[in-house]
């Protein structure tokens, strides 16, 4: 799934896995593992139907990945046909991602106090061996 060259590095295992994974999910929800008859309408429907699901308690986040990696898979096997399945555009790309909101991180606190951080590095400086210190 990757461009030839000499440059080019093959994916992970842990990649083919997820892809295989997640395609797999959305295959098995459709009840077709047959590429050409993909919809946008299944892709949402799948997509809403991730939320709700108590084995998967998926995030938004986690959600929209799922759809972008199966709209990869969808890519890669319009690319490697030449264009001969879904020739103008990828289903998908019309299925609404999910909003994803990021966790607003707390202002001013340090992962260290100034006592904790005061208190390690008068540790260090008494370490004399130096993969330790």
């Amino acid at each position: 799934m990757r461009l030839q060259g000499s440059d080019a590095k093959p994916l992970s295992k842990a990649a083919i896995g997820k892809y295989r994974l997640r395609t797999g999910r959305f295959a098995y929800f459709r009840g077709s593992e047959d590429v050409r008859t993909i919809t946008a309408a299944e892709g949402q429907k799948w997509l809403d139907n991730l939320a709700p699901d108590p084995k998967l308690t998926m995030s938004s986040k986690v959600r929209g990945e799922h759809l972008t990696n199966v709209k990869v898979v969808i890519n890669y096997a319009r690319n490697e046909s030449l264009g001969s399945i879904f020739e103008t555009t990828n289903p998908l790309d019309l299925v609404r991602r999910p909003v994803f909101k990021p966790k607003p991180k707390p202002k001013g606190e340090a992962p260290l106090t100034k006592d904790e951080a005061k208190t390690i590095l008068l540790a260090c400086r008494k370490e004399t061996r130096p993969h330790i210190r």
